[in-house]
């Protein structure tokens, strides 16, 4: 780990700078042309509404699923809407509200990223990972195409969930701790999927950091899994409010029970191994539903190679062999036999 003193660097700014060309474009007006936006805009707005009428933690929807009601922040994580819907109470519409998050989010999870590796890596390496990190196909996706603002503001959080984590096991303390549960706590108020998939990674991680940091001095060992798995606890008590009427009530919901057809959608979606790092076809734009590439692609295979490569050349073989493992572990999420 680098020990230069972040408070004098000034990589950061960048690390802010870098997602601007990206973000400019949604305050053009109106609600953005992607699939999820005016959904998303709607639930800001409903959210805005019922906070405005004192309810500090909305719940139902009134006028929802045809004028019966639904408990949709019960079941759908309410983190974003929740933001927004303060916004839209200092008096941003919605659209605006929803374009403001989306930017934040941006920022955020590029400093995240900036952060993160300059833990490990110099300043102007950490600034490629976070213009890597801004400009992946997924970042544009979920704004563009999906509009997604609960996915990119979850993807936001995920490396400072790894930076906090990292940084409790080296240096425990209360406050490391608390640090920890407010990113896993983000993550979960801001999207399920992602969550479940960064605690794929994250669960082993942190038994490795913890005994990799006291590996010198096991004595600490009981001292940074206190910290680590400490804050790992205060965010799911943080979270309880959304997770605990979520538990309760999913027997509730119809989709729970599964449809016969989910599996082989799922197994639809999967890719062949010669394709993971297949260079992806053009879209067909003429096509009523255009299919997006899915693989990891060409470039990023190389990417990959050429960064665990300056990880060997500097010596970050602990590093380096955990992001290898971790790419095997996509790969194989991608593949027909990750299925159970």
């Amino acid at each position: 780990m680098t020990t230069q003193n972040s408070t004098r660097d000034w990589g950061w700014l960048v690390a802010i700078v870098l997602p601007l060309i990206g973000i400019l474009p949604t305050f053009a007006g109106g609600i953005m042309a992607a699939a999820d936006a005016p959904l998303h805009t709607h639930r800001i707005y409903a959210m805005g509404t019922l906070l405005s009428e004192g309810q500090l933690y909305p719940r139902w929807v009134p006028w929802f699923h045809l004028g019966y009601g639904y408990p949709i922040f019960n079941f759908y994580t309410p983190g974003v809407f929740y933001v927004g819907g303060l916004l839209t109470l200092a008096g941003f519409s919605a659209v605006t509200a929803f374009h403001l998050v989306a930017a934040a989010a941006w920022i955020f999870g590029s400093l995240g990223t900036y952060r993160l590796a300059r833990t490990f890596l110099p300043g102007s390496a950490a600034i490629i990972a976070a213009a890597l990190w801004s400009y992946a196909p997924s970042r544009l996706f979920e704004v563009w195409t999906q509009g997604s603002l609960p996915q990119i503001a979850c993807a936001a959080f995920v490396p400072w969930v790894f930076l906090t984590v990292v940084k409790g096991a080296y240096a425990p303390s209360p406050r490391k701790a608390v640090w920890i549960a407010l990113a896993i706590a983000g993550l979960v108020f801001t999207h399920q999927p992602v969550t479940f998939i960064t605690a794929l990674f994250v669960a082993p991680f942190t038994v490795i950091v913890i005994l990799w940091a006291s590996r010198r001095e096991w004595r600490t060992l009981l001292r940074r899994a206190l910290c680590v798995y400490g804050g790992v606890a205060l965010a799911a008590g943080l979270a309880m409010i959304f997770l605990l009427p979520l538990a309760l009530e999913l027997r509730l919901v119809e989709a729970v029970n599964g449809r016969d057809d989910v599996v082989a959608y799922l197994t639809s979606n999967f890719l062949l191994p010669q394709e993971v790092f297949a260079f992806p076809m053009p879209n067909d734009l003429t096509d009523i539903r255009v299919e997006y590439p899915m693989s990891l692609g060409l470039i990023g295979s190389v990417l990959f190679v050429l960064g665990i490569g300056a990880m060997l050349r500097r010596r970050l073989y602990v590093v380096a062999a955990l992001l290898a493992v971790a790419m095997g572990f996509t790969i194989f999420m991608l593949l027909e036999p990750s299925l159970p």
